[in-house]
């Protein structure tokens, strides 16, 4: 028969979801609110499992593994917590994608892409359809 801990589950509960965390904000497309959210939220459940831990049956390789990722957990949270209104302090970084254009068009002009918008523009309101593709690599 198998046994199930709620302090067990609580801590792989809390574990998969800070792993998903870092899945998420990595790439620093969401807010900084979703990580204090996502973050205090998982705190709570790993202090409810050692709290429940604790309370029922002790195990005592959980409980410090436990205390561990509560600490690795809060460190971040407080470090962004109170360096949020930090001028010098960059939370995301503005990064600059090349457009669309420049990838299919490398080396056209800046002028012949407004030229070649303004022809598919017109012809797009005169009812004509017209498409304008042109591709040159090196």
């Amino acid at each position: 028969m198998i046994r199930l801990d709620a302090a067990t589950v609580l801590l792989q509960w809390a574990v998969g979801g800070l792993l998903f965390l870092w899945v998420t904000c990595r790439h620093r497309k969401v807010g900084i609110g979703y990580g204090w959210l996502l973050r205090s939220t998982y705190i709570i459940m790993l202090i409810s499992a050692l709290a429940v831990g604790l309370l029922t049956e002790t195990v005592l390789a959980r409980e410090i593994i436990t205390i561990g990722i509560v600490i690795a957990t809060a460190i971040p949270l407080f470090i962004s917590f109170f360096n949020r209104k930090n001028k010098g302090y960059q939370i995301h970084q503005k990064v600059r994608t090349p457009s669309l254009n420049t990838l299919v068009q490398p080396n056209l002009s800046s002028q012949t892409l407004t030229a070649t918008r303004n022809r598919a523009r017109s012809g797009a309101r005169s009812g004509a359809r017209s498409v304008v593709v042109s591709c040159s690599w090196k």
